[in-house]
């Protein structure tokens, strides 16, 4: 069982982190540790392109990042076995779920991605889904460290409803932000 006061910082970092985009790392840290991974990391999936992307980490190199939305979030073995069905919002799944260990083991992903950063088990949920993109978060840890266990799922089923929350201010926030800037825009071109 998570302490209360670990739940309630998680939970105040996640919506902090809607206004100030720079503390997701803050929080990811913070989740890292409560569920004892060695990353964390907030994605994007376009399911129906085969790409992703890393939006905020924690654990996570630069160099993998971006080796993620060059090439590996197109063979992200969890996510193509997993597919449009295991990325339903609100739901929390450990990788062992998607794809047997051994059959991972198997995967370019596997030997090329996870394995050089030490990383074997995962577990995430997905926070939204809009059409083919998915939005999830993802914590992972080597395997020598094992699975994920039942703590670990249920806290985060208990942050859910805050991700979700905090993601959709996120977006009210950045659509209000590209009118502005519009707006801003076409006033200036008045003034010309």
């Amino acid at each position: 069982m998570t302490n209360p006061a670990t739940i309630h910082l998680l939970i105040r970092l996640a919506y902090e982190s809607v206004v100030d985009p720079q503390q997701w790392p803050v929080f990811l840290a913070e989740f890292a540790k409560a569920v004892n991974a060695h990353a964390a990391g907030l994605v994007s999936q376009d399911l129906e392109n085969q790409a992703g992307g890393i939006a905020a980490s924690f654990g996570l190199d630069p160099f993998w990042e971006r080796r993620y939305a060059e090439y590996y979030g197109s063979i992200n073995a969890w996510v193509a076995h997993g597919g449009a069905a295991g990325l339903q919002p609100g739901q929390v799944i450990a990788g062992e779920s998607y794809i047997a260990d051994a059959a991972l083991m198997k995967t370019e992903f596997y030997a090329d991605f996870l394995r050089p950063q030490g990383h074997f088990y995962s577990f995430g949920g997905t926070i939204t889904r809009e059409d083919s993109i998915a939005s999830f978060f993802t914590a992972q840890r080597s395997k020598k460290a094992g699975p994920f266990g039942k703590a670990e799922h249920a806290l985060a089923r208990q942050l859910m409803p805050h991700f979700e929350a905090a993601l959709r201010v996120h977006h009210r926030i950045a659509r209000l932000e590209a009118r502005l800037d519009l707006t801003s825009s076409g006033l200036d071109n008045l003034t010309e």
